[in-house]
């Protein structure tokens, strides 16, 4: 029986209840990190990630048992967890912190790709999602500093524009004509995920809402890496957000941002209108930190 996997269409959706189907205890696994018995629980339908496709599998639990991993076999996703549940009858509770991360990842990894090939003229051949970072690897010439800083400039662009990020469905042929980023060969109904007027990608992963969502986008650094056909390739490393920067840029950011709010509070009329407290940034005049999206955000009336 298939899994019905709901990031499909709500990658938001971080609880859900669903049946078990299948129980059965699988042996240690070490390349994993799983030294202990674990179970291996088949669902009806879930809300958890697989690892697949460069990006990371889900963590959390299912009823009183700690999801410790997630694979893809086939139509099911088959879930690793430390205990078996008492009940056929289960909750699912996604840990939210992991999955945010590599969603807010994965779209900047969509746009980032999107400026390189578009602007540049550089493909994306493949893409890993991290703790703290991102890589993707492009095939084309050695880009300069001003290339760099050209596309990054492209893609924190969109992001501060907060384009709708939304799951689209047809088959190739369809997507083709729309002009996907990378055509795709396979049959049949697949989806793709699209950034309003700037890219269109058959895509099975968790994504944000809006490109606002995402954070900053920064390429940290770029480096030659070999691949298995011989080939030379660039890997940009990127961040997404702006904890992920250095200490000492994010230190720095955030000194700015205080000081920055600070001077707008303190030269605010006594009886300002009691909107400027709705804005983004009025929790920071004491010292709150806030990403530079929010500052930037414009205000609505």
């Amino acid at each position: 029986m298939a899994t019905r996997r709901l990031y499909y269409d709500d990658a938001f959706e971080k609880e859900f209840t669903a049946r078990v189907m299948h129980c059965e205890v699988l042996p240690p696994d070490v390349n994993s990190g799983i030294m202990g018995k674990v179970w291996g629980l088949l669902l009806d339908r879930t809300a958890f990630y697989p690892t697949s496709g460069g990006q990371p599998h889900d963590l959390g639990k299912i009823g009183d048992a700690n999801v410790l991993d997630v694979r893809d076999e086939g139509d099911e996703i088959l879930h690793l967890v430390d205990r078996k549940p008492s009940d056929p009858e289960v909750n699912g509770c996604i840990n939210w912190p992991r999955r945010f991360d590599h969603m807010q990842q994965h779209t900047g990894q969509h746009l980032l790709s999107a400026m390189f090939q578009e602007r540049f003229g550089l493909p994306t051949v493949s893409f890993h999602l991290g703790a703290e970072i991102c890589t993707i690897d492009l095939r084309g010439v050695e880009p300069t500093a001003e290339f760099l800083e050209g596309a990054e400039r492209a893609a924190n662009q969109v992001v501060f524009e907060d384009r709708p990020v939304n799951v689209r469905y047809g088959t190739a042929d369809e997507f083709a004509q729309l002009g996907v980023r990378k055509e795709v060969d396979r049959k049949g109904i697949l989806r793709a995920i699209e950034i309003e007027a700037a890219d269109l990608q058959p895509c099975g992963g968790t994504h944000v809402k809006r490109t606002g969502q995402i954070g900053l986008v920064l390429v940290r650094r770029c480096a030659f890496a070999a691949c298995s056909s011989g080939l030379r390739k660039r890997k940009p490393n990127l961040r997404c957000k702006v904890r992920h920067r250095s200490r000492t840029a994010s230190v720095s950011f955030h000194e700015c941002s205080k000081l920055f709010l600070r001077i707008i509070s303190a030269s605010l009329p006594p009886k300002f209108p009691n909107q400027i407290k709705q804005w983004p940034w009025w929790p920071l005049r004491k010292g709150a930190t806030c990403s530079l999206r929010s500052i930037l955000r414009p205000v609505k009336t």
